[in-house]
């Protein structure tokens, strides 16, 4: 169906979370969606949470995942989606009431060859931590113009649950056929390759709960080391080709940038000084033919430093120079 909204959700013990996250869907002002939802071999309640909506709603859906993991529940929730226009969301999430109905009414506005996403806000039964919290400004400053792709190997740039998408470029982009860790951030790789266009909605339209349990905070799928080594990845893929390749920036950052190269025998030069200690002989080397630099500084006002001064020897953003954070 043309304008269908295909709801991809994995649920792996989210008994606690699911009946908000289920009626924040109902409550919808587009009414136009069908819910698939995908049980994580749960271990709780959440298999009798689940019956209760698809009894009581023919628009909602529900399997066994196939296999094990997200990965493979959003592969299982996809092949059994009909419509049109795809979009995920967390089990233990809630929806602004005008969610579905913004992002759609965007995505048909804007046609085929772009992804809509929108602000976000996190919340808590107790304290929001200062990373999620500081994570949360940062994707709503990409949002506000649209600067998405600019910091696409910085960290992950549109919200896992808050993206909708045609299904004919979701298809195009390899869906969920990939095995890669972080499965959200590996899309977004996948779309950026893609040349889709990012088109944000000003508005908080996602509520993305932070608790304890969140996968985000327990496996080590999704720690420091697995981001970096998943974009180094799409970097080497995507940016490098056989050039000369410079880390600037000292710190844990910089020490698992050189591992990751060590471990794939590319041979590299690693800046450790800060910006203003930076000699003649090293502009130089940065100023080399098919040098490639990757900056692992975190401060933002090093990172403002170092960018004047690329801009200062001609080097261009995401062509020749590349933030990583």
């Amino acid at each position: 169906m043309d304008d269908l909204i295909s709801i991809l959700m994995p649920a792996k013990n989210a008994g606690k979370f699911l009946t908000e996250s289920i009626e924040s869907i109902i409550r919808q002002s587009e009414k136009k969606w069908e819910l698939i939802i995908v049980n994580d071999h749960s271990t709780d309640n959440s298999s009798s949470v689940i019956e209760k909506y698809v009894k009581e709603d023919s628009r909602i859906k529900s399997f066994m995942n196939r296999g094990n993991g997200i990965i493979s529940a959003l592969r299982t929730a996809y092949q059994h989606s009909t419509g049109n226009l795809i979009h995920r969301m967390d089990a233990d999430d809630i929806m602004a009431d005008n969610k579905l109905f913004e992002l759609k009414r965007e995505l048909l506005r804007s046609g085929k060859g772009h992804v809509i996403t929108s602000m976000v806000k996190y919340f808590s039964e107790n304290k929001v931590s200062e990373g999620y919290k500081g994570y949360e400004e940062w994707l709503n400053n990409l949002c506000q113009k649209d600067e998405h792709w600019e910091h696409i190997y910085e960290e992950c740039v549109i919200a896992s649950p808050n993206w909708m998408i045609f299904r004919e470029d979701i298809d195009q982009a390899g869906a969920f056929d990939f095995n890669l860790y972080p499965e959200d951030y590996d899309l977004i790789f996948r779309f950026y390759e893609n040349d889709l266009s990012v088109k944000s909605i000003p508005k908080i339209l996602h509520y993305w709960r932070e608790h304890p349990d969140r996968t985000s905070r327990t496996s080590d799928l999704y720690q420091q080391k697995a981001f970096f080594e998943l974009k180094t990845f799409h970097w080497l893929r995507l940016e490098h080709k056989s050039d000369h390749i410079v880390i600037f920036g000292g710190g844990i950052k910089g020490k698992i940038m050189s591992e990751i190269l060590q471990s794939n025998n590319i041979e590299h030069n690693w800046l450790k000084e800060k910006p203003e200690k930076i000699d003649n002989n090293f502009l130089k080397t940065l100023e080399q033919e098919n040098t490639k630099i990757i900056i692992t500084v975190g401060n933002p006002i090093e990172k403002k430093k170092i960018h004047r001064l690329m801009e200062h020897l001609k080097l261009r953003l995401n062509r020749d120079y590349y933030f990583f954070r």
